[in-house]
């Protein structure tokens, strides 16, 4: 504000009213419609106005304050902003703000700072936290546009049966098969003894049946004479594949799903320079399902 750009106090204090918003412009104009005395000085204007909203939390009540603060929903970045606001006023050494900033972390946070060296000072741990907390809502977004999710209307109804009469032009019924024949079958072709028995000697579930859709495959299926296989493209560049840092959750489900792989013979090592996308959906049981992405295999 340039003092010579306003020829009186009361050209002043009508610029600094038309900046106000919200309850501080409320506040103003009622001073302004009730011609109050605090409007004839600029100086007295500027003191009232800070005796109504200026209210700096200190000494006592900034610690409090300090010990009550938790991240919650919000992001770190958002949570250090208020925490170095209040730690300013609070007076404490970088020793003491360094734990109370830890303590008021969100869970996740704190389980992916549990794998990490702890941090040496406070502006290093809160750099490590914001960076943790920005990964992990960008691996969140992630998850959300892999897998989106089909909201269905909560009106919806399940379809009537409909039912026809008959009429003297009607075909003659056709006989369904019978719920004991073999579901699941390309143009009703049954499978063969030999097929039949290979499939049950190796423990795979019949096709169509309920324990097919529940249960993990104990091995990988026999070799079949239509056997496909991918075929490289001759002289084509290898794809390449980004290294994530994983969540505790995560870091316990991959391993948990490599070491049943490798115990099944599903899996086997490889020194192989080239790697797959990784990524873990949550299921109904809230445990997470690891998923392969490889986009480049049509």
């Amino acid at each position: 504000m340039q003092p010579s750009s306003y020829s009186s106090d009361n050209a002043k204090i009508g610029y600094v009213v038309n900046l106000l918003r919200g309850k501080a412009s409320d506040w103003a104009t009622a001073l302004w419609q009730a011609n109050s005395p605090v409007l004839q000085s600029f100086d007295s204007f500027i003191a009232e106005m800070k005796k109504v909203f200026d209210h700096p939390v200190q000494g006592q009540e900034a610690v409090k304050r300090l010990l009550d603060l938790r991240q919650g929903s919000q992001s770190v970045a958002a949570y250090s902003v208020d925490f170095r606001i209040l730690a300013a006023a609070s007076g404490w050494d970088s020793l003491a703000l360094k734990g109370i900033f830890y303590k008021g972390l969100a869970e996740k946070i704190k389980d992916e700072l549990s794998l990490r060296d702890e941090p040496d000072s406070l502006d290093s741990l809160i750099s490590l936290a914001i960076r943790i907390d920005n990964r992990l809502r960008e691996r969140q977004r992630e998850r959300g546009t892999l897998m989106p999710k089909l909201a269905q209307p909560a009106s919806a109804s399940p379809p009537l049966p409909l039912s026809f009469a008959p009429t003297p032009h009607s075909p003659p019924p056709v006989a369904l098969p019978s719920v004991s024949e073999e579901p699941m079958q390309l143009g009703r072709a049954k499978l063969s003894p030999s097929r039949r028995e290979a499939s049950e000697n190796a423990g795979l579930p019949r096709p169509g049946s309920l324990s097919s859709a529940k249960q993990r495959p104990p091995s990988l299926p026999p070799h079949r004479p239509y056997d496909c296989p991918i075929d490289l493209l001759p002289g084509a560049s290898l794809p390449t594949s980004r290294l994530y840092n994983l969540s505790r959750p995560e870091r316990e489900a991959m391993e948990k799903y490599i070491s049943e792989s490798l115990a099944a013979g599903l899996i086997r090592p490889s020194s192989s320079p080239l790697g797959a996308g990784f990524f873990f959906v949550e299921k109904k049981d809230k445990t997470l399902r690891p998923v392969h992405r490889l986009p480049w295999v049509k």
